[in-house]
This record gives C-alpha cells, sequence and structure tokens, in this order.
C-alpha cells in the first residue's frame, strides 16, 4: 500500500519424541499430525564435540512444521533387526555418518529397507552453510519440493546513529532465511524501497531516492553498487524476463506511471494507460504479466496481461476493492496481493486456475510487499502499526514469525531464489 501511495504523491504532485539410547538429542513434544522422522546420527570420534551441523539440521527441519523429529547420537549403524524395531515407528529414516573431512548422507526408506538417497558431501569452514545444504537435501528428497534453507531475504531497515540521532539512516540488509545473522549491504541517506533478487544472479534491484529523481540499482553480494536507470522521475520494481530484459514502473517525464521493458536494444513502453501503473511480476515460463493500476475506475486493482497479445487484451483480476502488490509464485498458479477489508490491508491468495480469491490474514495491520518463498509455501510481507516488521507466513498452516529485530523499522522483504553457486557465508 505505501509503495502504491508514494507513487501517487511523488507523481501527482510531479517434538520431537525422544528414544532412549546412548547419547540420545532431547527432543520435543510428540505430534500425531506430522510425519514421524528419524535421524540416525553417528559420530567419528575424531569429531570434536562442538560440532554444530546437527543442531542446524534439526533446527532447520524443525521449521518447516512437517516432522516429528527424532535425533539418536550412536557410534555405529543400526543392525538389521534394529532396523525392523525402527520401521514400526518411522517411515523414513535419515542416516549420517559424520567424519573429519566428509559427511554421508543416506536417505532410507524404512518400510521397505530401500535407499532413496545416498550422498557424500564434502566439508569446508562453515558450519551453517554444510548444514543448511543437508536439510534442503532431506527437504527435497522427501517432499520432492526443493529446500530453502540456504536462501536468504533481503529487506530495509531504518537506523538511528549516534552522528545523527534524529533522522534514520537506511539500510539494505540481508540475513538466512529465519532472520539471523544479518548482513548490511548497503547505508545510505534517502528512502530505499521496492527490493527484488535477480533470478538468475545473486544480487538484489532496489530504488533510491535521490535528491531530483528515484533511480533503480543493484548490490551484488560483495557490496558493489550499479545503477541501473537514471531517468526523470521515478524507476522502480522491476520484474524479470526470460530474455534477461527486465520490465519496470516509471515516470519517465508522463503524466503517469507506466510499465515499460528495459533490453539491451533499449527500452520499450509497455502501458499507455490514463492511470499510474505499477508492481508488475512476470510469471516465469509463460507469457502473462501481472500488475496494479488505477486506469479503470481511480481504484487501484490487479490484472493480468498475456504479452502474446495486445494490452487492450488485459483481464480485470479484482473487479472490487482496493488492492495492490500482485506477486506470482514461481508455479505461476498462485498470485499473492493485498485488499483494502475494513480499514486494514489484507494478504489474498487468486487461484489462476479456479478463479478462486482466498483471504489469509485479519489481523489489525496493514501488510504490504509480498514475497514468496522458493517452495511457495512460505510468504514474507511488511506488517504495519505502529512500527513495522517481517512477518513469515506459512500458508498451508497459518503459522506467522516475526522474523525481523522489533527495536528497527523494517520493511519491503524479498526472498532469494535458489541459487545454485550460493556460498555467501554471513557473519
Amino acid at each position: 500500500m505505501y509503495i502504491f501511495f508514494l507513487l501517487f504523491v511523488l507523481v501527482n504532485t510531479n517434538v520431537l519424541h525422544m528414544i532412549i539410547a546412548e547419547q540420545i538429542e532431547i527432543s520435543a513434544k510428540k505430534d500425531s499430525t506430522k510425519t514421524p522422522l528419524l535421524i540416525h546420527y553417528i559420530k567419528s570420534k575424531k569429531i570434536p564435540e562442538n560440532n554444530r551441523i546437527l543442531d542446524i539440521i534439526k533446527n532447520d527441519l524443525i521449521f518447516i512444521e512437517q516432522f516429528d523429529l527424532t535425533v539418536i547420537q550412536k557410534l555405529k549403524l543400526p543392525r538389521k533387526q534394529e532396523r525392523i524395531e525402527l520401521s514400526k515407528q518411522y517411515p523414513f529414516g535419515i542416516f549420517m555418518l559424520d567424519k573429519p573431512t566428509k559427511i554421508d548422507v543416506y536417505i532410507i526408506d524404512l518400510s521397505t529397507n530401500k535407499t532413496l538417497v545416498g550422498k557424500r558431501i564434502f566439508k569446508h569452514e562453515n558450519e551453517r552453510r554444510l548444514g543448511h545444504t543437508i536439510a534442503d537435501l532431506i527437504i527435497e528428497s522427501l517432499t520432492g519440493s526443493p529446500g530453502f534453507f540456504s536462501t536468504y531475504i533481503a529487506y530495509t531497515k531504518e537506523v538511528l546513529t549516534p552522528k545523527n540521532p534524529y533522522i534514520a539512516t537506511k539500510q539494505l540488509c540481508i540475513a538466512e532465511y529465519d532472520g539471523s545473522h544479518e548482513t548490511v549491504l548497503v547505508e545510505k541517506p534517502g528512502l530505499i524501497f521496492g527490493l527484488r533478487w535477480d533470478p538468475a544472479i545473486p544480487r538484489i534491484f532496489y530504488s533510491q531516492h535521490t535528491k531530483t529523481n528515484i533511480q533503480l540499482r543493484m548490490v551484488n553480494l560483495s557490496k558493489k553498487i550499479h545503477t541501473v536507470a537514471d531517468n526523470d522521475g521515478i524507476t522502480m520494481l522491476p520484474t524479470f524476463m526470460p530474455n534477461q530484459g527486465i520490465i519496470v514502473a516509471a515516470t519517465n517525464n508522463n503524466k503517469f506511471s507506466q510499465l515499460y521493458e528495459y533490453t539491451l536494444q533499449g527500452i520499450t513502453q509497455l502501458t499507455f494507460f490514463e492511470g499510474n501503473s505499477t508492481a508488475p511480476s512476470f510469471s516465469a515460463g509463460d507469457t502473462m504479466l501481472y500488475f496494479c493500476s488505477d486506469f479503470k475506475n481511480n481504484s487501484p486493482h490487479i490484472f493480468g496481461w498475456n504479452m502474446k497479445n495486445g494490452i487492450e487484451n488485459v483481464i480485470e483480476l479484482t473487479p472490487e476493492g482496493y488492492c495492490t502488490c500482485p506477486v506470482i509464485n514461481s508455479t505461476g498458479n498462485v498470485l499473492v496481493y493485498t485488499k483494502l477489508v475494513k480499514g486494514y490491508m489484507q494478504i489474498f491468495l487468486y487461484d489462476i486456475q479456479t478463479k478462486m480469491h482466498r483471504q489469509m490474514t485479519f489481523d489489525q495491520t496493514n501488510k504490504e510487499s509480498c514475497s514468496w518463498s522458493p517452495c511457495n509455501t512460505y510468504l514474507l510481507y511488511c506488517a504495519t502499526k505502529h512500527d513495522s516488521q517481517i512477518i513469515q507466513l506459512n500458508i498451508i498452516t497459518g503459522t506467522k514469525k516475526t522474523i525481523t529485530p522489533t527495536k528497527y523499522r523494517c520493511s519491503y522483504p524479498a526472498w532469494s531464489p535458489v541459487y545454485k553457486d550460493f556460498l555467501l557465508v554471513l557473519s
């Protein structure tokens, strides 16, 4: 809601279950709604006692709330009869052999004694990265969905400093998927907003307010900043095309914000509406573009456009209400957006196939800037009332977690995709 409001202002004024065994990990309360899962961890005598890899894996698996987890630490693998007994309680078992330079991971269907996955993972210095990699492997093997424990979230934060205690400095930060181990990539005066991860390269596009305009910039994970667009007016909220081009919302000396496509060949204006069009979201592997515009009745609604056809064939998806911030998920079948309900912006999901709308939030905070997890099970969003925080929502269970420090105002979350070679080590 804030981005759309900002646009108008700028444009219009120019259980773990416990088993008694050798060296057992204590578990939380058993939950019959979750799938029982056993981790059988065998550690070499040469491994130091302060090894944290197992704790990281365990915490990752607990986080997704799908498994009733039991962890056993032993010095050797179970014998055949022990496996038979374990199969009565657990459909699957994760057997890990932790050695000085490598970890062998076996994922076994205990009911059939069949090995589903066997993989050797060589160690490196960062234990968190190693633990997340193994947890990702487990999740993808058991659920078919990509793990996201090695991904990152980006967001902005306002910080008061001793040098300037009355005017907040704006930071662009990244953290691990659960909000831990924060690192600052950008620290500048002036508004930073509209964060988007590049789907191909680990870097973040964002908009920066300057004295003369709002520029589109990008920063990589080495904190190097590059200006992408420095036009008159506003350039913001890019979405990424298969041809390596981007679509942005920009004014470019127009009375209204329109959508433009930026490619190596140049800039093409896509919309020519008598109204503001913003927040484009392109469906990967498709030709559908979703965006927000108020050209029909002076109130922002969500539209879909098959770019194979002319813009005159645009379809209105939300004919009623004040609706903003559309974002399509990675499979192209569910669109998230926010809608004004009884004085508060609430999160809605729109099923592309069934054309059904479903309200996901009901509390008295304003929500904006939604971002999908790579597995499409979670949403990040900014919730604002007296302050502004980043919330993580499980769309299946409805569970919500605040993942940014409550003493700061945090906004504009963006969840990274799963990069093949993403070895950033956060401090």
